[in-house]
């Protein structure tokens, strides 16, 4: 878990894989283009840390950052959060 005065980070209760982690501004926004872009460039700042961790601490081959908005797009919960999900299998290309 990870939490700071604007953030909190934790596992998904329903992980897609291990590690699946989702980071949450405090303050609410329904939708990313809610935000100010200041609070929304702090909320991908994090995610890209917690993405570095999180494929470190599984070992991780990849990772999917997703954040969806709206009903059409997926948006299950109506608050701006960020899914970072570590990937073990696929193709590479580094």
């Amino acid at each position: 878990m990870y939490e700071d005065e604007s953030h909190v980070a934790f596992m998904d209760r329903y992980p897609v894989n291990i590690g699946h982690t989702l980071e949450i501004p405090r303050k609410h926004y329904r939708m990313l283009v809610d935000m100010p872009e200041r609070e929304a460039g702090a909320l991908f700042e994090l995610a890209a840390r917690i993405a570095q961790a999180t494929v470190r601490a599984v070992d991780a081959k990849g990772f999917n950052a997703l954040q969806s908005n709206r009903e059409a797009a997926w948006q299950q919960i109506p608050h701006v959060h960020v899914h970072i999900i570590p990937a073990s299998t696929g193709a590479t290309s580094d």
